[in-house]
């Protein structure tokens, strides 16, 4: 569920969502920010783009009871044609999300999130590259 949270956040997030820009979901009037789940952008896709996606979940363990807590980490990942644009979105999404407030988002629950690490790296795309950040989070959310 933390998924919902992290995207919510980064779509409410002035700065990281003016940035971003809008896509048009094919056959439709529908737009949205260019913030995909699953680690997935769909086909068409302009460049800048973000995708966040879960990466690992375990419960959070009490001595008697049944876990009423995940500690999650989750990937999200920042796209562009250019390394420094790359770069500003990584640090726009890191400020939206390290040391959050703690409360509900989009209906989860979130006790912390905090930033574990980075890298970048780029791709070949046609005859482009294209340079990619990946943000790593620790979150505890109640589930």
């Amino acid at each position: 569920m933390i998924q919902k949270a992290i995207k919510y956040i980064l779509t409410n997030d002035a700065t990281f969502s003016a940035a971003i820009g809008t896509y048009t979901l094919d056959g439709t009037a529908t737009t949205m920010k260019k913030i995909f789940p699953g680690g997935y952008a769909p086909q068409g896709a302009t460049l800048p783009y973000c995708t966040h996606q879960l990466n690992n979940s375990e419960p959070f363990p009490t001595k008697d009871e049944a876990s009423d807590q995940d500690n999650d980490h989750v990937l999200v990942t920042v796209y562009a044609d250019d390394y420094d644009e790359v770069m500003n979105l990584a640090g726009y999404v890191r400020d939206a999300l390290d040391k959050i407030a703690a409360t509900v988002y989009n209906t989860v629950t979130v006790n912390s999130i905090d930033f574990v690490r980075w890298n970048d790296g780029f791709m070949i795309s046609g005859e482009k590259p294209v340079f990619f950040y990946e943000i790593e989070f620790e979150c505890f959310n109640v589930k």
